[in-house]
């Protein structure tokens, strides 16, 4: 932490909470704050149709709904939980290595899996993505291959754990973790949602 201004949030691409928190970062944006998205894997093997849960009318599915549409987000329920590891491993050397792409890849990614149901746990879409954006596919793939792009996903899980984060989402906000989107402490600070446009890159 550098400063009153700086705020770290731990993110995973299969996480339906954390495809929200967008829209919550937006917000600490507009009030000066500089969050740093970092990657924590909640470690899920690509599972049966529905794994998400087969009941979509349920308190949990109608709350993220809700939620996503106050912040301009399109969610249509994936039938599959990917294994997003390799997704955070690109994502997180992009955001080390070349900081100018990271926000387009990061919002890609979710909105590949929540808005067009594609299947991110294949590593080549995730190359697809990124090559779209321009990133250096060739330094990406050396740093999966020999493992350095692992290492920065479990150096960032490290932080997160070492504060008392479970999971994603979470915030560490001056000295204090915030988890949850729907938390008050986060509430009182974010307070105005924002359009699709800004985040996702996919409108209704």
């Amino acid at each position: 932490m550098t400063g009153p201004s700086r705020v770290w949030h731990w993110y995973d691409f299969a996480c339906p909470y954390s495809y929200v928190a967008q829209d919550r970062n937006a917000g600490l944006r507009r009030l000066g704050l500089c969050p740093d998205l970092l990657p924590y894997s909640v470690r899920m093997e690509t599972g049966p149709a529905g794994a998400l849960g087969t009941a979509l009318d349920s308190p949990t599915h109608q709350f993220l709904e809700r939620a996503a549409q106050a912040a301009g987000l399109v969610l249509r329920w994936p039938t599959r939980v990917p294994n997003t590891r390799d997704a955070l491993r690109v994502v997180e050397w992009v955001r080390q290595y070349q900081p100018d792409l990271f926000e387009p890849l990061h919002q890609r990614v979710f909105a590949a899996h929540f808005a067009l149901g594609a299947d991110i746990s294949d590593l080549d879409l995730i190359y697809s993505l990124a090559d779209h954006d321009g990133v250096d596919i060739a330094g990406v793939r050396a740093a999966i291959a020999d493992g350095t792009a692992e290492a920065a996903v479990v150096l960032s899980e490290s932080a997160a754990k070492r504060r008392g984060v479970t999971g994603p989402p979470a915030w560490f906000i001056g000295d204090r973790v915030i988890t949850g989107i729907d938390s008050p402490a986060l509430r009182s600070i974010c307070v105005t949602p924002v359009t699709a446009s800004r985040r996702s890159g996919v409108r209704r």
